[in-house]
């Protein structure tokens, strides 16, 4: 088996230097805490190594006749974790008026893996069962000609926000920040799947071939309420720990094909609106100040639900145990650094 993937090493070695500087800036840097009464402009910059979670690419299955026996594999794509950035940009109004922020996220990821000397059949499950022609490459008690399976996934995720955060402070080192806004989301998922099978002129037949691809694309709106807080253990030091919640409408458009060697197609399409969506937040950071600026280091998660559901599911025939989860959600799992920046005058 072969992988490749366009999250290059540069890219996990730039993410990880990144995040090791924000550490030692952090524990090196003279800090002092920040003002509370805070009013002006701030920018903030995040990176993080963000692994996805139960996006569940099966892509195919492998059936392999053995006597009296059928053995079916899964055929899923293990997904890598890729580098991801956040930046806002707010203003502050001062001590006990809260502040306002515009912040943008983004995810992104390609990947592809190809699977060499496959035997048995293999019945793609991107389109899933074909009215058009075979649905399937190979034959189940094939042990003589192997077959080679590639897939490629893109997955692509945004989400742009604007929030109301009024802090009130509940003891001399507690604070508790409420949040109010509004989230515009998207999510947008490819997939592909190509199949070769070489017969060298057995059976009268050659070189065939099998393709499957789908795409779809959920766009989402609605507003975003949460909580955040935090404990001072220092004047320099603190504690974050924050969750947000977010009630999206989404519509979502998708498209998905089949073609078989012979150059049949069969094609699927579907645009479903007034979809529930659900985006849930948690964040936990540690926290350093030093005068106008802010350095954190922490975990987050974001969990999807809804706007991440396929419009398109894999027809099933002729496929016994090929089934999969049928996926409602997924989450987005970061470690993560940052840093705020204050460009105003402090009282």
């Amino acid at each position: 088996m072969q992988k490749r993937r366009s999250a290059t090493r540069p890219a996990r070695l730039l993410a990880a230097a990144g995040l090791a500087l924000l550490a030692t800036i952090a524990l090196a840097a003279p800090l002092r805490a920040a003002d509370t009464d805070y009013k002006g402009w701030f920018v903030a910059l995040d990176l993080a190594q963000t692994q996805p979670g139960s996006l569940d690419s099966h892509y195919a299955n492998n059936f392999v006749v053995n006597g009296t026996d059928t053995v079916n594999k899964r055929l899923v794509m293990n997904t890598d974790s890729d580098m991801t950035w956040r930046l806002a940009v707010g203003y502050g109004f001062g001590k006990e008026r809260g502040s306002l922020k515009v912040s943008y996220w983004s995810f992104d990821n390609d990947q592809t893996e190809i699977k060499n000397g496959l035997l048995g059949s293999v019945y793609p499950t991107v389109f899933g069962y074909s009215n058009s022609g075979s649905s399937y490459i190979g034959y189940g008690n094939n042990t003589t000609y192997p077959i080679t399976a590639q897939a490629t996934t893109k997955v692509k995720a945004r989400a742009t926000d604007i929030d109301y955060v009024r802090p009130i402070a509940v003891g001399e080192r507690t604070t508790i920040k409420w949040l109010a806004g509004l989230r515009v989301a998207s999510f947008e998922e490819t997939e592909r799947f190509d199949g070769v099978i070489d017969y060298n002129g057995a059976y009268g037949a050659g070189l065939q071939t099998y393709s499957q691809a789908k795409h779809f694309k959920s766009d989402a709106v609605g507003p975003r309420f949460g909580v955040a807080a935090v404990f001072g253990f220092t004047r320099h030091f603190s504690m974050q720990g924050s969750a947000a919640f977010s009630f999206l409408q989404a519509d979502t458009k998708g498209e998905s094909l089949a073609i078989d060697n012979s150059g049949a197609t069969d094609a699927n399409s579907v645009k479903d609106d007034h979809l529930r969506g659900e985006i849930r937040d948690y964040d936990l950071r540690a926290v350093w100040n030093y005068g106008h600026l802010d350095y954190y280091l922490g975990y987050s998660a974001s969990e999807w639900s809804g706007l991440v559901t396929d419009p398109l599911p894999a027809a099933d025939c002729c496929t016994s145990g090929s089934g999969g989860s049928i996926r409602d959600n997924i989450a987005f799992n970061s470690l993560h650094g940052g840093v705020v920046w204050r460009f105003g005058p402090t009282k």
